[in-house]
């Protein structure tokens, strides 16, 4: 992944909501993390504008998300879900006109 487009606030965004969605605190966040508290804040409040990738995939790894997810970048795995989602959709209407 290339890190030349990295977005601070971008990635600040989805640390908040990822976080959040679990309840932890900053420091809790760091601990899964295992990054210091110190550089989770950093990066989270938005203020690293070049974080080294091996804190990156420490983090994503810490939230059980892809290096690719933390940066807002679809991976492999998004695009299995979107496809399972058009997947449904197709069923229910194939369902819908069979009832």
């Amino acid at each position: 992944m290339d890190l030349d487009t990295f977005d601070p606030k971008a990635t600040s965004a989805r640390l908040i909501r990822l976080r959040t969605e679990r309840g932890w605190t900053q420091a809790v966040a760091a601990e899964h993390c295992e990054v210091s508290r110190w550089t989770y804040m950093q990066i989270e409040n938005g203020y690293t504008e070049h974080p080294r990738t091996i804190t990156l995939e420490k983090i994503a790894k810490g939230f059980g998300i892809s290096y690719a997810s933390l940066l807002g970048q679809p991976d492999s795995a998004d695009k299995i879900v979107e496809w399972i989602d058009q997947a449904i959709d197709y069923l229910e209407k194939v369902k819908s006109t069979l009832c």
